[in-house]
């Protein structure tokens, strides 16, 4: 089921605001927790300060212990690696408080160490010579610890007295840490917004792939009409895009119905006129009459071709356009006509012989060396390209007496390249003959109406390709270049 754009735009909008806001509020929650967080450390540090001065008793989160005397002995000495309960690996970060805040009577040194098994703790990170309290001091140290995750233990020694020690988990500890939702409020925004992205390249990918169709339509092989996926405008657009064209093609199917009819209805008459203008006695003027008769149901019958190549009726499908040409080729060999395949070593390197007959170009150019002609499977209308492939050999045939085909590829396109020995047209000549009925001055003694190059042209556009031209240095090049998927 295919929605509108403002369907589109509507979800985009609610699913936005929703997102940021509960990105947003995780934020703010998380932000709020992990600040009370740590002003429940900041408090604890307070709390220690005056349980050590006697003033206060510690919450249940705190386990004390003081040390014996031999064992404060050793802390004083820094000898604290020869504690039992510290071990080789853990880091022990040392400081020392004094209260710059009292007299020189009340004066007051903390000694302090902390012992834990993954942070050492620099003396920068406390603000140690800031005239403020001990016991502030003391808050921030313990906020700090609270910051970071890992088993902690602190060790205190208040004037004169013992060490003691605090182990506070929940305090300072992992467990007493809140989960922290503030990466996966930035990244729930980051997917916000990238998902914001990613609809809107899923819809303008949809219009950009119709501009696209729209704009290969004259390339276009077959008659299935456009696939209406996307957004309900692009929906709408493609049925009223498919209707326009059943109209255009019924239109079509109508004049060449009417010329088709057109053409059998002259016969009658034009058979007729040819059977009276042979009780003309004047040969010239009897002559001129059958000519002129010829050229007559030779228009019809050309604009009849013209028509029906424009409708593009036919089905495309995969083919090996190698042995398209090749049986085309071996068409004209097989009535002895001048006309060769050549291998894609030896087009580069075909030598001028006008004399070439069909016994030995066969065997030497052709089928001498199937290794080197390589399949070339396309997706394309047969008859169309058969038919384009034989206007362009007619051609060459007509007006340079011989035709090499030859045939070129990469990834996208395939060429299939006439070379001829004509001289008298130009390259920049030949591509304005690709018009209807235009002919050139060379062609005034061979038959045809100037339809050939134009329904050759038609058919290349309708598959993605075009026809070109050029000069080499034995005569004309023709380029039918068509596109392989």
């Amino acid at each position: 089921m295919s929605l509108s754009l403002r369907t589109y735009a509507t979800i985009w909008i609610l699913g936005a605001a929703l997102s940021g806001g509960l990105s947003v509020f995780t934020w703010m929650q998380s932000n709020a927790q992990w600040h009370a967080h740590l002003d429940r450390a900041y408090n604890a540090g307070i709390a220690i300060h005056d349980y050590m001065k006697g003033h206060d008793v510690l919450p249940d989160t705190f386990k004390t212990s003081t040390l014996p005397g031999n064992l404060s002995r050793m802390a004083d000495a820094n000898l604290w690696r020869k504690l039992p309960e510290i071990s080789s690996s853990d880091y022990i970060s040392r400081f020392v408080f004094d209260d710059t805040t009292k007299t020189d009577a009340l004066y007051e040194t903390w000694r302090l160490a902390i012992v834990s098994d993954a942070l050492s703790y620099g003396k920068e990170t406390v603000a140690l010579n800031e005239a403020v309290p001990n016991a502030q001091k003391l808050g921030q140290l313990v906020r700090l610890m609270a910051n970071y995750c890992s088993v902690n233990s602190l060790y205190i020694k208040y004037a004169n007295n013992l060490w003691v020690r605090f182990d506070g988990e929940g305090v300072w500890g992992c467990a007493g840490q809140p989960i922290d939702w503030r990466l996966g409020a930035i990244a729930l925004m980051i997917a916000s917004i990238l998902s914001l992205f990613a609809f809107s390249a899923h819809i303008t990918g949809h219009f950009s792939a119709f501009t696209h169709i729209l704009s290969q339509r004259h390339h276009s092989r077959g008659v299935s009409p456009y696939k209406k996926t996307g957004p309900t405008e692009v929906a709408l657009l493609a049925d009223a895009l498919n209707s326009h064209i059943e109209q255009e093609r019924a239109s079509l199917e109508k004049r060449a119905m009417f010329l088709s009819g057109v053409s059998h209805d002259l016969g009658t008459p034009a058979t007729r006129l040819l059977l009276r203008s042979e009780f003309i006695t004047d040969p010239n003027l009897r002559h001129k009459i059958e000519a002129d008769i010829s050229q007559m149901t030779d228009m019809i019958e050309s604009v009849l071709a013209y028509t029906q190549t424009e409708m593009n009726v036919e089905e495309a499908r995969r083919l090996s356009l190698s042995s398209l040409v090749q049986a085309i080729v071996d068409d004209y060999i097989d009535i002895d006509k001048p006309v060769q395949l050549l291998s894609p070593d030896s087009a580069q390197q075909r030598v001028h012989d006008i004399f070439f007959h069909k016994k030995t170009t066969a065997s030497q150019e052709t089928r001498g060396d199937d290794e080197k002609f390589v399949p070339m499977v396309i997706y394309g209308q047969p008859l169309s390209l058969q038919r384009a492939i034989t206007n362009l050999i007619d051609n060459a045939l007509k007006y340079g007496r011989r035709a090499s085909v030859s045939l070129r590829a990469n990834e996208r396109f395939a060429h299939i390249i006439i070379d001829d020995d004509g001289l008298d047209l130009s390259a920049e000549r030949l591509a304005e003959l690709t018009q209807p009925f235009k002919r050139g001055q060379n062609a005034s003694n061979t038959k045809g109406k100037g339809i050939g190059l134009a329904i050759t042209a038609t058919i290349a556009e309708q598959h993605g390709g075009d026809l070109t031209f050029e000069q080499t240095s034995g005569g004309l090049r023709a380029i039918l270049t068509i596109a392989r998927a």
